[in-house]
This record gives C-alpha cells, structure tokens and sequence, in this order.
C-alpha cells in the first residue's frame, strides 16, 4: 500500500517475505527524472543516504532498478507523517511530545549540516 508520496516519487510499505521485515520503498519513475533533469539530485540524494548513519535518519538498504523505475529500499518509520500525527491531535501536539519531534528533526539536520550536506525540503506549515 502506499504510505507517502512526492513530486517525483511514491513511497510503498514493503515487506520481505523471508525475514517478514518491514521497509519503505521509494519508487521513482525514470520518465520524470530525466523530463525534469533531476538526475544530478536523486544521485545526491542516494549518496547522502548511504553516508549518512544516525538514529534520525532513515538508513538506506539497498537501491535497484527496472525498466521504467528506480527504487530505494529504506528503513521503515512508523507513525506516519509528523502532519498526520499533528492532525490526529487537533492541530497540537502535547509539549513534551513537541519537543521530542523539534529535537529529533534538529539532531538530524546537525548531523547532515557536519557531513556537509543542506536539507532543503523541510516542509512546514502553520496550524491554528
């Protein structure tokens, strides 16, 4: 099933059969990555994951691909989207739940910032 999807991607909840291990695979077309020349990006982006270890950070496991995609297998994290979660609560999260998710994403971030790369799709977005 599909558990995420972006402008160039969708992200499917994947199972392997002889582990019965859960991951997130990222599959994106190959028809909209050379239309867009996006290329250069998702070959940065393949690279920062396999740099980059930390406990807020998804680990990539492995990268394949077909005919008319590319696919990344990666580590699954549940609970879903941080806007989900945001929503299922009313528009507010507990503070100390708060603080347990701008801790984690700013964590992350350091860690990519001191290996030298810039996360630049942080999305964010107001809730009243």
């Amino acid at each position: 099933r599909v558990i995420g999807e972006g402008g160039y991607s969708c992200v499917y909840l994947a199972h392997d059969l002889r582990t019965s291990r859960q991951f997130a695979l990222k599959c994106i077309k190959k028809c909209l990555v050379a239309n867009n020349g996006v290329s250069h990006r998702l070959l940065a982006e393949k690279e920062a994951y396999e740099e980059l270890r930390h406990p807020f950070i998804c680990r990539l496991f492995s990268t394949f691909q077909d005919e008319d995609s590319l696919y990344f297998v990666l580590e699954l994290a549940r609970g879903g989207d941080l806007f989900e979660v945001i929503d299922t609560h009313g528009g507010r999260l507990p503070e100390d739940w708060a603080r347990h998710y701008l801790g984690s994403v700013a964590l992350g971030i350091q860690h990519m910032h001191s290996r030298g790369y810039v996360y630049r799709d942080l999305k964010v977005r107001c809730v009243h």
